[in-house]
């Protein structure tokens, strides 16, 4: 048999029921597709192939939205040509490691305990939250107004009286949409702990935080309003020494957090702040500007949902 009918013999074989399930589209986005095993994978990271029909039907719309708007966000990163290069990844690993106060070493350990291998943490992972933060940030460059009253108020509200915070905190990090809620669901539940007077704060940091400070507690170092991520801040600004706050969420994820002091320091002069002012005013409206533009980005494109 020539090699050319040999070729389309084979085309026209059936495929079998997993061929079937790895090439079947579930969804189009513009000039791009997932196929049902990927709306599985979403269910199911580890076990994809075990999801029924019926665990399908049950999570189709909070799958299906986010595919959706992970298709939009890639391609828009590559539209805007939003490329993560090696030495900003490795950058961004010595902040994480410094952020936790652990070698860089540590955190490969604690990568691996969590089952994933550092090459795709460093390559798959930590590659795409940077993309995300640069997509976010153009677009809130892009698109929010930012003026001289815009910089005085910040400055006005967190540099007036230089206070330099001690707080403790418990953090449970978030992956994904599905995890925000269950992530919401327990650390309520510490909160509820921590007020009936089950648990102390303490107690429930070394239990259940998800980062380095949960060995002490939760307890971190002292900063200064500008040197934390400006949620977090704002929340521990507005509390009482002593106090806790409900959980509030910030681009780390889920947290609960005690004021334990607050010193005055001198105040920066303005100018001597005004380019971190602009920072912070851009990370505190970025989340609310990208959710804008995914909106906005959706009813533009068109989109087919098949399964």
């Amino acid at each position: 048999m020539p090699f050319l009918v040999l070729l389309l013999v084979l085309a026209a074989l059936p495929l079998n029921a997993a061929e079937q399930v790895l090439n079947t589209v579930a969804i189009t986005v513009n000039d791009d597709f997932v196929t049902l095993y990927d709306v599985k994978k979403e269910i199911a990271p580890g076990a994809p192939d075990a999801v029924s029909a019926q665990q399908i039907a049950d999570r189709k719309k909070e799958v299906m939205e986010k595919l959706i708007a992970d298709l939009l966000v890639r391609q828009e990163i590559k539209k805007r040509n939003i490329i993560v290069g090696d030495a900003e990844l490795d950058r961004a690993i010595e902040n994480v490691a410094s952020q936790n106060r652990i070698t860089i070493d540590k955190l490969k350990e604690e990568i691996a305990q969590q089952g994933l291998s550092w090459e795709k943490y460093r390559n798959e992972v930590l590659r795409k939250q940077l993309e995300m933060l640069s997509l976010k940030r153009d677009i809130a460059v892009a698109t929010l107004d930012i003026d001289e009253t815009n910089l005085r108020d910040l400055y006005k509200r967190h540099f007036t009286g230089g206070i330099l915070y001690t707080a403790s905190h418990i953090v449970l990090r978030v992956e994904g949409t599905s995890a925000d809620a269950d992530a919401y669901d327990r650390i309520s539940d510490m909160h509820r702990k921590i007020t009936s007077g089950e648990l102390t704060f303490e107690e429930t940091a070394e239990r259940w935080s998800e980062d380095a400070a949960a060995k002490n507690g939760g307890k971190l170092p002292s900063f200064r309003f500008s040197e934390m991520d400006p949620k977090f801040s704002e929340e521990v600004a507005s509390l009482d020494p002593g106090k806790i706050s409900r959980p509030f969420r910030t681009r780390f994820g889920w947290h609960i957090a005690r004021l334990d002091n607050a010193e005055k320091t001198e105040v920066p002069k303005y100018e001597e702040v005004k380019e971190r002012l602009r920072f912070m005013f851009y990370q505190m409206h970025q989340d609310k500007a990208f959710d804008s533009w995914l909106k906005g980005k959706r009813q533009s494109s068109v989109i087919k949902v098949l399964f």
